[in-house]
């Protein structure tokens, strides 16, 4: 029963990083300040009443009762115990964990990265005046832009180019004809970069700042913003009134919560582009065609077996600096989910993006060292340490625990209600755009011909990847379908046809499962996960009073 580990509880256990770093030093001497020792290592009353605080936020260390001070400090002592077992056993090297744990560090790194860049700004009452005021003008305008990349790597040559090109502008040259030729501004060889009639939510805030403070007819300075260097031709200001700002509070928050969110959106686009343009990433259109059609071949989910050679495996459907997603890298990935939208080449290069953005992302983020940032390594070192135990408590603990059929079969009984299972039907359905071809159909079924290959032949749903199975569902699901194939109809019989889903569809009922119960062996792994989660602390308990005789504990008095 492996479950996976949640990062938000992992948290809760922050404190517990302290008692590992503190427990790693050698006792030198006695010290009134150590509550415990296992072996060589200590726990400190500062380990202790952090870790009070964690554990009762609301509690004062002052007021704890003896009893309560004795079984956080068994539970402190258990929980290096079981980290001092995994080192032991040196889960920390193993190889599938290793990689587990290199992965984390390149999301954590990722996500301080992102965080970074996309982080929308929250909305206060100053703002909420500023931009007020600002929305009393709106602004068209001509600019410049160079940009100095997302982390400013290019800043100090972008400044260069923003100031020669300032002078070129001081010495006489055309400013549209220079931001024609110059600017890195999408759209700039179309429209030298003017933009009209722009307001303060059209434009990043930079922007908007400078264009306030300028008059008609004037150039701006270079000045920089929002990763990149500008330079302003002010064409002109256009007044506008407002009601009073009590009344427009309400609707003017709303608009800039909004914008903020937008200029994330934005960024995050942005960002996804520059990093997929940054590691010359492509995708193969033929490689993808031929996924898409021999995808085709799936009816079902499970049905991957056999699909591809090995040859094919092997072929790319993209590549990037960093690297090559082939055909038997891709498939069991996004098989579980997306199985039946395979054959469609849109799907396949979304999810391809998605992949390749990610990846890189945390390329990136390594790349410029947001690992080595010391809450990504804290934070690395707590969920670590968290994850270690987890090891050990699942490895070494539950996946020994023995639990009798007896036992699981006595929950079953007292449970069975939880098992009941509906009655569900199977149908095969053939769909046709008319009801004239739906009847021609119909006829040629009800007179014997095979229902499977009038199917293959007429179903026009093409969005069918089941052969036109449905089910087994419930009653209540697949509209008047569903409702039809409920009314008394036994397995082997046709309905007629009718209207349904912009055309006309009829159905062979295939197999009918009566209401029922789930057996004890279907649901045999299910009962024994969940009652080794409801007895988690007792199997740990055991386990703890076993182990511990291996390890030197001694407690001292609290001070």
């Amino acid at each position: 029963m492996q479950k996976t580990l949640s990062w938000k509880y992992s948290l809760l256990l922050a404190g517990l990083l302290s008692v590992f770093i503190a427990c790693q030093k050698k006792d030198t001497g006695y010290d009134h300040n150590i509550i415990a020792k296992i072996n060589d290592s200590k726990i400190t009353f500062q380990d202790f009443s952090d870790y009070f605080k964690q554990k009762y936020p609301k509690k004062n260390l002052i007021n704890a009762s003896d009893s309560l001070k004795n079984n956080l400090r068994n539970d402190m002592i258990l929980q290096q115990i079981l980290l001092m077992e995994a080192y032991r056993l040196k889960y920390n090297k193993d190889i599938d964990i290793v990689k587990f744990v290199d992965e984390k560090e390149r999301e954590l790194a990722a996500t301080a990265m992102l965080k970074q860049i996309t982080t929308p700004k929250r909305v206060t009452e100053a703002e909420l005046k500023r931009y007020y005021q600002w929305l009393g003008k709106s602004f068209t305008f001509y600019s410049i832009m160079v940009k100095t990349g997302f982390f400013d790597e290019n800043r100090k040559s972008a400044e260069q180019k923003a100031n020669d090109l300032y002078k070129k502008i001081l010495n006489g040259k055309d400013f549209k004809e220079i931001a024609f030729k110059y600017s890195e501004k999408p759209g700039a060889k179309s429209d030298s970069g003017r933009m009209a009639n722009m307001e303060c939510f059209d434009l990043y805030e930079g922007l908007t700042k400078q264009l306030y403070q300028m008059k008609e007819g004037e150039t701006s300075k270079p000045f920089y913003t929002d990763n990149a260097y500008y330079i302003i031709k002010l064409e002109k200001i256009n007044e506008r009134k407002f009601g009073d700002y009590k009344k427009e509070e309400l609707q003017l928050k709303e608009s800039l919560d909004k914008f903020y969110n937008d200029c994330v959106t934005f960024k995050t686009n942005e960002f996804n582009n520059y990093i997929r343009k940054e590691n010359h990433y492509q995708t193969f259109a033929d490689n993808i065609d031929f996924f898409c059609e021999r995808a085709k071949n799936m009816t079902f989910r499970e049905d991957t077996l056999g699909l591809f050679t090995d040859k094919e495996k092997a072929l790319p459907l993209s590549k990037n600096d960093v690297e090559e997603i082939t055909i038997g890298v891709f498939l069991p990935k996004v098989i579980e989910f997306y199985w039946d939208s395979l054959i469609h080449e849109r799907v396949v290069v979304m999810l391809l993006d998605y992949m390749n953005t990610k990846r890189l992302i945390k390329h990136k983020a390594i790349e410029l060292k947001f690992n080595e940032l010391p809450e990504q390594k804290r934070d690395l070192e707590i969920w670590k340490t968290h994850y270690l135990k987890e090891q050990v408590i699942q490895k070494e603990i539950l996946d020994h625990a023995k639990v009798s059929d007896d036992v699981l079969r006595s929950i079953y009984m007292k449970n069975k209600a939880k098992y009941k299972v509906k009655k569900r039907i199977t149908v095969r359905e053939i769909f046709c755009k008319s009801q004239t071809q739906a009847e021609k159909v119909y006829q040629l079924a009800i007179n014997g011909e095979n229902f499977e290959q009038l199917e293959k032949k007429y179903n026009q749903n093409q969005e069918s990847r089941t052969h036109g199975l449905l089910g087994p569902f419930e009653k209540g699901r697949n509209g008047i379908l569903g409702e039809t194939a409920f009314n008394d109809m036994p397995v082997g019989s046709i309905s007629k046809p009718f209207r349904y889903r912009g055309g006309y569809s009829f159905f062979k009922v295939v197999s009918i499962e009566p209401e029922g119960y789930k057996s004890f062996q279907d649901v045999k792994d299910d009962l024994k996960n969940q009652y080794l989660e409801d007895n988690k602390n007792e199997f740990i308990s055991n386990w703890f009073q076993k182990v511990k005789k291996k390890y030197k504990i001694k407690l001292f008095e609290f001070a």
